[in-house]
């Protein structure tokens, strides 16, 4: 019996986060025929400072030059495991903040490619991942409006 394909999207804070938390389940579904699509809030490298300012490398071209790393390790981790989409929306992170612009750029992402399914990191995983931006990342995917437009005077609360 044949079905129609779904779409599985994660979304994750770091471009690691996806793959390590979601890598087998999006891997799975593309193996059965299934869409699978990645979305990373961030880049991925300001929580490198400390390792950027040990080596005494802390300055934008290092921090972007560590971000295009993480997006072609991204990039070849998705093409092995079947994923189809990648996206990075450039978030700032550490803190990764829930906010007016946050909440568009997931909203939008989730509008663009539909997914059936959407994982992404728990509320609360901040406690028990310490990293503060996987907390908010579940944060912004719940609160984020999949359909309809976002009302741009809105208050954040309300949405």
């Amino acid at each position: 019996m044949s079905r129609d394909p779904l779409r599985i999207m994660a979304i994750g804070a770091h471009p690691p986060d996806i793959i390590s938390r979601a890598g087998g389940t999006l891997a799975k579904h593309a193996r059965r025929g299934d869409i699978a699509m990645a979305v990373s809030l961030t880049d991925g490298v300001r929580h490198l400072n400390k390792a950027l300012a040990w080596h005494r490398r802390i300055d934008e071209v290092a921090l972007a030059q560590v971000a295009q790393t993480k997006h072609a390790e991204m990039e070849a981790a998705c093409q092995a495991l079947g994923i189809v989409e990648t996206r990075y929306l450039g978030l700032r992170e550490s803190p990764l903040a829930v906010d007016q612009a946050g909440l568009r750029a997931v909203s939008d992402v989730i509008r663009e490619l539909r997914p059936d399914i959407l994982l992404t990191h728990h509320t609360q995983e901040t406690y028990l991942s310490g990293h503060i931006d996987h907390g908010a990342a579940g944060e912004l995917v719940l609160r984020a409006e999949p359909v309809g437009v976002v009302d741009q005077d809105a208050d954040v609360n309300r949405i």
